[in-house]
């Protein structure tokens, strides 16, 4: 649940731990993020202000199979299989995504690339960098700037076709 809610909602590690079932709106299709959890620590944010992350179905599916383990307890969604509590650190789930990656067969990632494969799919889908910004908690220029390259490749045809499209006689105008 951790990780599939991880994968397809773009969150940081330490806003993923602190998150909790207040936070969540289901019937609206969004959880609100507040807070993050750094070095046993509960802060705001890294960019200090609170954003509405709209859920995917993926997202969505996640967060029903926390739901089935933890909504009982309230609190916090994603609690420590092995204790049973809040975790208090990145460590631990940390540690299971590179166990995770050992046994796939797949080379060291940090836990961070969950965020960069959201963000990266919601780019390569056409999305509009504005709105994956705002679900990053990123600005515009920051999105861009990490991620630009995976906005161009096949669809550039389509993108030089919308000038086309707006501007109709572009190539009959066109100097000889």
């Amino acid at each position: 649940a951790y990780f599939e809610f991880a994968f397809w909602s773009g969150l940081r590690s330490g806003e993923l731990i602190s998150l909790t079932w207040a936070d969540v709106d289901l019937r609206q299709g969004y959880v609100r993020v507040r807070r993050t959890l750094s070095k046993g620590f509960l802060k705001h944010t890294k960019t200090a202000s609170v954003r509405d992350v709209l859920l995917n179905d993926r997202s969505r599916a996640g967060l029903l199979r926390a739901h089935a383990l933890t909504h009982e307890y309230g609190g916090c969604i994603f609690l420590s299989p092995r204790t049973g509590k809040p975790f208090e650190t990145e460590k631990s789930p940390r540690c299971v995504f590179t166990q995770a990656l050992k046994k796939l067969g797949i080379r060291h990632r940090s836990q961070y690339h969950t965020r960069h494969t959201y963000a990266t799919l919601l780019l390569m889908a056409g999305a509009n960098p504005a709105f994956v910004a705002a679900q990053l908690g990123h600005s515009v220029t920051m999105t861009l700037t990490v991620y630009s390259k995976w906005i161009s490749g096949k669809s550039d045809a389509a993108e030089m076709a919308k000038l086309s499209a707006f501007v109709p006689n572009l190539t009959q105008d066109a100097p000889k």
